[in-house]
């Protein structure tokens, strides 16, 4: 019987009937030994040269040249440690809340059974699919860096560990890669610049500096060593190594949805190691992965619906879509050629009418070249065939055939598909190295070298200096969309985003009673939202900051024109999208401040019947309540809030304030020691303030003037505070002291306080 990949050599048949005489036999006999010797020296000759297009390497050489690419590779990222978390998406993975980001992450809090079991199977679509994608294991590594990085006094997070995990893996994916492409092409030289140039290339940049990209680099850790497991099974048929392959397949599915084209890129595997790719064998084993793949393909649009994803070109006619693909396609690779203007937004080139420029059509003739290089070449130089199919399987999802997102491509997309160019490029390489052109090769020592090579370190010189160089654009928010403005004017979302920094830079302006600073960022940030609105006039999320910004300006100056023109941009927010929550509460806010109580009511109220549990609403609702000197339904709102999320102190503050006012004094007492135990907060003062004015209303002055000092120690900057206590002085007949509270209130803007200054002090 045959044996599969023998090949079976054919005797030559006698057809003469002459017998050999008897005396011959031992010459014929001496033919064949010495033939046999022969046969034996050339197949030890044989065993001895390896098959073309594979070299011989040592162990010792092997570990050397992984180790140097690991050290250049994590160096070269080792800027990213200077950066800051920026405001694309981080606060809202890590768990932060502010004024800018109201979507903090309670997923983060804690690392428990609950949190857990919240992080991969939660009920609430938003928690389930955070930001739009199902990405569990994800969340749970950004988790855990959480619970070792902390917070420090002034409650920011120390974001170098969550730095050190992302570049860690990728120098892991570098290592995984370096020995896929050690197994697939046996082949040191082709490993050595595959990884290289996988390790140090500026498109990866955003992968691996953006924290909130934990995703990409977790995901592609997984993808690799699945591949690698597979290539191992391929090679040594033990199943237990096909198991792995999809142990890891799974996990790469849960750290991002993008792993899916690792059922098809098993196929250009396949391909390359010579197997028979519609055996059945073949098909059993792909049979898993692809059912799988199908089936996280599936929860991936569903994450991406309820995250509002897949929606920017959903009006573009298919053939513009195929235009902007191979556009898409066009751009990866020149980019991966030569990094130059990249940019952490593409925008599409006019959402407005769906128009695209001429230009892009020529995107086609770069996949004409490659569909044309596969055909013609198939079963001519696979190695060159297997990179450009890696490369189009793996970015195929992303061309936006499919419209997701608002970016036309992005240089996070490329983080697995550049594999395959990088093998191309150092298969390339190899082969020209190999034509030993003597006036193109140098020996240094026993090393030979070729010009080829030297090229590609002088390239791989270049590409880690532009590393280090973009890098430095991620240092921060306003840096980063800052770069992004500075190349595509027309990216919405780098005007809302540098905006919200304008916003966080006016409200520390703020604090610091620095007007001048103040009113210079808030129109900054005014502005960036009208150009944000200007090219995409549905941005919800950009109609909601410039009316958060006219709002808190307007109240600010006490002018009602700006908080009703805040009240026309929420409602602008809220025509587009009927459940957005938190527009719903600024405009109760606003309605408030016009003193149109009723109407702030009912927005907080609808802000509750879409999110029953949100206790800032509630509270928020009680504190209007109190305003219409509704005690009981306020305090009927402060006690759900209590009961929903019993360690916020604002709500037992609040509650407080209700409970004297309603003349339950005790009551009063007890929720105002509450608040001051839970909170932590080194500036919050209410709790004071309030506890402050009942001591002083039941004659207890030395315990109100101890609390308005703690107050004032906590908050220095209120001038009201000052004027209060000057008024518990007085009582005490303190009056040099009172006179010098007043002095500081009156020189802050308080009117009465100068009242009192001419008619007490002089």
């Amino acid at each position: 019987m045959k044996k599969k990949g023998q090949y079976i050599s054919k005797k030559k048949r006698n057809y003469s009937t002459t017998k050999v005489p008897k005396q011959n036999t031992k010459n014929e006999d001496n033919k064949k030994n010495s033939l046999k010797n022969n046969n034996e020296q050339k197949s030890s000759t044989q065993k001895q040269q390896p098959e073309k297009g594979k070299v011989k390497f040592s162990k010792t050489n092997t570990y050397i040249a992984l180790t140097v690419i690991l050290i250049i590779t994590f160096a070269v990222f080792i800027p990213t440690f200077e950066n800051e978390m920026t405001n694309w998406d981080d606060k809202s993975y890590i768990g932060l809340k502010s004024k800018d980001n109201v979507r903090g992450n309670t997923m983060m809090e804690t690392l428990d059974k609950e949190t857990i079991t919240k992080i991969f199977a939660s009920e609430d679509p938003k928690e389930l699919y955070w930001m739009g994608n199902y990405h569990p294991l994800t969340m749970l590594s950004i988790n855990m860096n959480f619970q070792v990085s902390g917070v420090d006094e002034d409650g920011n997070v120390e974001v170098w560990f969550f730095q050190l995990t992302n570049i860690l893996l990728h120098v892991i994916s570098t290592a995984l890669l370096f020995f896929l492409i050690l197994k697939l092409f046996e082949n040191l030289p082709i490993a050595i610049m595959t990884a290289l140039l996988f390790g140090v290339h500026t498109i990866h940049v955003e992968s691996v500096t953006w924290i909130s990209e934990r995703k990409d680099v977790l995901y592609t850790a997984f993808y690799l060593a699945s591949l690698l497991s597979y290539v191992n099974y391929v090679k040594k048929e033990k199943y237990l190594h096909l198991a792995l392959s999809f142990i890891f397949f799974i996990l790469s599915l849960l750290s991002k949805a993008q792993a899916v084209s690792l059922a098809v890129t098993l196929v250009a595997v396949d391909y390359l190691l010579r197997r028979q790719l519609l055996s059945l064998k073949v098909v059993v084993e792909k049979t898993p992965f692809i059912l799988i793949a199908f089936m996280f393909g599936y929860i991936a649009i569903q994450a991406q619906k309820a995250g509002y994803a897949i929606q920017d070109i959903s009006h573009y006619p298919f053939d513009k879509r195929i235009y902007i693909a191979g556009h898409g396609y066009t751009q990866y690779i020149i980019k991966l050629i030569a990094p130059f203007n990249l940019s952490a937004i593409y925008p599409y080139p006019d959402i407005l009418t769906q128009t695209i420029p001429g230009y892009f059509k020529l995107g086609l003739i770069p996949v004409a070249a490659s569909a044309f290089f596969v055909f013609y070449y198939f079963n001519k130089i696979r190695e060159i065939t297997f990179g450009i199919a890696f490369f189009v399987l793996n970015i195929l999802l992303l061309l936006q055939l499919i419209p997701v997102g608002s970016a036309i491509y992005a240089d996070r997309y490329a983080y697995i598909p550049s594999i395959g160019f990088f093998v191309i490029i150092a298969y390339l390489t190899n082969r020209f190295s190999e034509l030993n052109i003597k006036s193109l090769t140098y020996k240094i020592g026993n090393i030979k070298i070729s010009f080829f090579h030297i090229i590609i370190a002088f390239y791989s010189i270049f590409l880690s200096f532009m590393t280090i160089e973009r890098e430095k654009v991620w240092a921060s928010s306003f840096s980063l969309w800052s770069d992004v403005i500075e190349k595509q004017p027309k990216a919405v979302v780098a005007h809302n985003n540098r905006g919200s920094e304008y916003n966080l830079l006016s409200d520390v302006a703020d604090d610091e009673n620095d007007y001048e600073k103040y009113l210079e960022n808030k129109l900054l940030a005014i502005k960036d939202f009208d150009n944000a609105i200007l090219h995409k006039p549905d941005y919800t999320s950009a109609f909601y900051n410039r009316g958060r910004s006219k709002k808190d300006h307007g109240i600010k100056l006490n002018d009602s024109t700006l908080v009703k023109d805040a009240i026309l941009d929420f409602n602008s927010a809220i025509s587009i999208d009927l459940e957005f929550v938190i527009a719903y509460q600024e405009r109760a806010a606003a309605h408030e401040f016009l003193g149109q109580f009723q109407k702030a009511i009912s927005d907080y109220e609808m802000g509750l019947e879409l999110e029953p549990n949100n206790t800032e609403l509630s509270t928020n609702l009680g504190v209007t309540y109190g305003k219409i000197r509704d005690y009981e339904k306020a305090i009927e709102y402060f006690d759900f809030s209590i009961e929903t999320n019993p360690n916020e102190p604002s709500a037992y503050c609040n509650r407080g304030l209700a409970k004297y006012y309603n003349k339950d004094n005790e009551g009063a007492l007890l929720d105002y020691a509450k608040s001051i135990e839970l909170d932590e907060d080194t500036k919050s003062y209410r709790a004071f303030l309030n506890r402050a004015m009942l001591y002083n209303f039941i004659g207890k002055i030395e315990l109100a003037i101890n609390d308005i000092n703690t107050a004032i120690e906590r908050n220095p900057n209120i001038p009201n505070l000052y004027y209060t206590r000057a008024g518990y002085y007085l009582r005490i007949n303190k009056k040099e002291e009172a006179c010098s509270d007043f002095q500081y209130a009156a020189n802050h803007g308080i009117t009465a306080a100068k009242e009192k200054l001419d008619k007490i002090c002089k």
